[in-house]
Order: structure tokens, then sequence, then C-alpha cells
């Protein structure tokens, strides 16, 4: 190991900046500029060639090719731009600026490079290769932002032909007294319930449901803003073969909810009579807990409390409309027309 004890820190600066351009030397330029810093941390000239030192090691060496290389160079750089806008020296800092845009240039980061090359000349930076550091990045940026628009071109495209079946999803719901329960059916399902992310606003009213879809690189999205208030810290989500449901908890506990949100409007001068396609469903409280006794009533039950919203409301119009007398699970043979009332074999139906 070198003794730099009896050197001065000048001499020791003029050395590392030999040992590091002229004579190809990182690692001993490293060490001295380390031994500069030992004696005094806040040399800002010391902190700056330390990090062009790294970045020779980082960029020249396969074996220092790591991040805690190429981080520390810019930790290095940082700190000596905190220690030169505290000094308030305008020239310092313009020559911080300008090394942070060369740090920035190697690494092929040109945006946040052509950032720091502007605030250098904004500092009135002097140094004989400043017009070439800015051909150079200038044709960096241009080739940059024409890919991006080649990118952005490309993704049109792609959207464009591709039908994509994360936008063409059904929506269903349905209430008990105390919560609500959204039925998003879609072909494109998350891999596990546990990626789905619900998001509430700040009005507990307007969420966010989104998961990302690995197979077409794109991500499942669905947003409403309810017309009544929900607990945030309350949300389940499930998964099952063709639907995913996401239960809320109602904030006002045992309300009805006319609507599942604020832009929906109920219709009535066109349709007389009930509109059951947006009848409420209501399931028995969940603090209810008589056990099945195994009637017709627990087993109609059972088959209501496992059934789809839509199976459920073609069991009650069947139900409600033909008195009790049909019992119907299929919602497109019930809702269209009125189901008549079937009374049982060897009796007639009698009106009051």
């Amino acid at each position: 190991m070198t003794d730099y004890s009896g050197v001065s820190v000048e001499k020791l600066l003029k050395y590392g900046y030999k040992k590091l351009y002229d004579d190809k030397e990182p690692e001993v330029a490293l060490a001295t500029y380390a031994n500069v810093l030992e004696r005094n941390p806040n040399n800002i000239k010391a902190l700056v060639y330390k990090a062009a030192s790294l970045e020779k090691l980082y960029f020249g060496n396969k074996d220092k090719h790591t991040a805690n290389i190429i981080d520390e160079a810019n930790e290095c750089l940082s700190k000596a731009l905190v220690v030169a806008q505290g000094r308030g020296d305008r020239e310092l800092i313009s020559f911080v600026y300008f090394r942070l845009f060369v740090h920035y240039f190697n690494r092929k980061m040109y945006q946040e490079a052509g950032n720091f090359f502007q605030l250098a000349k904004d500092h009135d930076y002097q140094d004989a290769t400043m017009s070439m550091w800015e051909q150079r990045l200038n044709k960096k940026l241009a080739k940059l932002k024409s890919e991006e628009k080649d990118n952005t071109v490309e993704q049109l495209n792609h959207l464009k032909l591709d039908k994509d079946p994360v936008k063409s999803f059904k929506v269903d719901w349905y209430q008990t007294p105390n919560n609500v329960t959204i039925s998003l059916f879609t072909e494109t399902l998350p891999s596990t319930v546990e990626d789905i992310i619900v998001n509430v606003s700040s009005n507990n009213r307007t969420i966010n449901v989104s998961y990302p879809i690995v197979s077409k690189g794109s991500e499942f999205q669905y947003n409403v803003t309810l017309s009544n208030e929900i607990v945030s810290t309350n949300i389940q989500c499930k998964k099952f073969t063709k639907k995913i449901e996401i239960v809320f908890e109602k904030l006002q506990k045992r309300t009805t909810w006319h609507n599942l949100s604020e832009e929906q409007t109920t219709t009535t001068d066109k349709v007389k009579g009930k509109d059951w396609s947006k009848i409420i469903i209501d399931d028995k409280d969940e603090n209810d807990n008589d056990e099945e006794d195994g009637s017709a009533d627990s087993f109609f039950q059972k088959i209501y409390a496992d059934a789809d919203p839509d199976t459920r409301r073609a069991m009650m119009k069947s139900f409600i409309e033909s008195n009790g007398t049909t019992l119907n699970t299929s919602w497109d043979d019930v809702k269209e027309d009125k189901v008549e009332t079937v009374p049982p074999e060897g009796s007639e139906l009698k009106h009051y």
C-alpha cells in the first residue's frame, strides 16, 4: 500500500488525475482520491474524480461492472453537488453539473444527461469540449425521440389489430342488507386472487379494480363511482371459473341501494310492471345462523344462495309471477314474458 501521509492534498489531487487520465490506472487513482477524502471528506475535486475513477472501473473492467460501483460513483457526485451548493460557489456548482452530465451520458441515460448539461450551461460552465459534448448529446436525444415515436406507433397499431378481450366484459351486481357484490364476467382472469388490486378514493365511492394480464402483456381495468359510500378497509376478492367478485361492506348498514353507480337512472315510462333485470337481490341477514332442516324451503334457499345473479332473478320472477307454482332457474326463459300460474293437477285457478 502506498504511503501518502507526507504528501499534500494538492499534490495528491494532481497525482490522482495523472494516474486516471494519462496512465490509465483507475485503481491507483481511486486509492489516491480515497486518501484525500479521509483527510477532507468534503473535497469537491476528490469526490468528483473518485466518481470518475469508479466509472472507469465500471465500464472498463468486467469484474467491477456491478451496481455497487456505479451507485457509489453517483453518491460521490451527489455529495459533491450538495457541498458546492452549500458553499454557493457558482463555478464549482457548474463543474459538478457537468460531471453529472458525463456520468449519465456514459450510462446511456440521455434524458437525465440532457437535464444536467442544460444546468451546466445555465451556470456558465466553461470547457473546450462543451460544443463536442452538445453535438453528441443532441444526436442521442434525436435518436431516442425517434425510437419512442416508432414504439408508440407500433403499440397503437398493435391495439388496432388486437381485439383485446380485456375491454369486453360483463358487469353484474347484487346486495345484501350489509354488503354489495360486483361480479365481473371476463375470459381474461387473473392468475391468482392475490393479483387483484382494488383502490378506493378518499370519498369512499369511486373504485378501481385492476390486475395484470400476463398472456397479453396488458392490464384489466374497471372503474365505477358507486351510488353510496362503502367501508374502504373491508374488501374481499373472489375468483371463479368465468368471473371475479368484489365484495364491499356498506357504510350505512341495512340500507337499500337503488343503483350500483351514480350514473345509473331508473326509467318507468317505457316499461310497465317490475323491471326484473334491475331487481335488488337480498340474501338473508349474515347473522342469521338457522340450521337447514332438510325442508323444501331450505333446499330452495341453498339453490338460491349458491346461484349467480341471473339465476336468482329467474327464480324470484318465476316464483312470484306464477304465485308459487313455477320455479325456473333460466333467466333467458323468463326475462321477456310473464310467467303464468300453473295450478297443480286436479285443481283450478281462482281469481279473488
